[in-house]
């Protein structure tokens, strides 16, 4: 069972905020609409862009491998 990444990439000063979450529905535990999130700060769009497509590749593949097991 895949669950969908969602982010967003924002302008900040001296560079870019990238926020990488997984939605997920509040409850009466779950305060919030995600299960989790990272947020990094960089330099530019382009690194987070490449950090986003590495990040996406890990999740990804240990994803896949969960579903395996």
């Amino acid at each position: 069972m895949s669950h969908p990444l969602k982010y967003n990439i924002t302008p900040i000063e001296r560079g870019v905020l990238l926020s990488i979450w997984e939605p997920a529905p509040k409850n009466e535990v779950r305060v919030r609409p995600f299960l989790f999130m990272v947020k990094c700060r960089l330099m530019s769009e382009v690194d987070a862009r490449r950090l986003l497509a590495h990040y996406l590749s890990v999740y990804q593949t240990k994803s896949q491998a969960l579903e395996i097991q």
